[in-house]
């Protein structure tokens, strides 16, 4: 799967790029963010799901409901901001902005526990990767501030 922290304290957003299929991994070099309009979303889960959880925000931040569900989150920047979005169960699009640490995908619970002992968000994901073999390659981080990657 996939980690990835928000780090409210330091503004700023870390990612692995390892990439899994069962119990293989298939890639350590793994992009797991893109761009739509003036959002950039770091995505966790199925990236095959991409273009559904897409669709589910294809109106903005109003709900739409699609019949098949994403297996995928994402945490989303836009305007200064960072949002947490996914899709219900039921097919409904949601939408939480986010206002204190947060963590996403299989090894959110290592990291979370990494930023409440004062780690960084790359730092998180580093130890998020020492525990969670879903967990790895390269760590990307996004500085909220600067808009952009620190080690692109």
């Amino acid at each position: 799967m996939t980690t990835i922290v928000y780090d409210h304290k330091n503004k700023q957003i870390a990612v692995d790029s390892r990439a899994t299929s069962g119990g293989l991994i298939t890639s350590d070099e793994e992009v797991k963010w893109f761009y739509i309009k003036n959002e950039l979303w770091v995505m966790c889960g199925a990236l095959c799901d991409k273009d559904l959880i897409i669709k589910a925000f294809q109106s903005g931040d109003r709900a739409y409901e699609l019949k098949e569900i994403p297996d995928a989150n994402a945490i989303v920047f836009r305007d200064g901001k960072v949002f947490m979005r996914g899709v219900t169960e039921t097919g409904e699009a949601w939408t939480q902005e986010l206002t204190h640490n947060r963590c996403l995908g299989s090894g959110s619970s290592f990291a979370l526990a990494a930023l409440d002992h004062g780690k960084a968000a790359k730092e998180a994901v580093q130890y998020a990767a020492t525990r969670d073999c879903y967990t790895g390659g390269k760590v990307h981080v996004f500085d909220i501030e600067s808009c952009r990657f620190l080690d692109e």
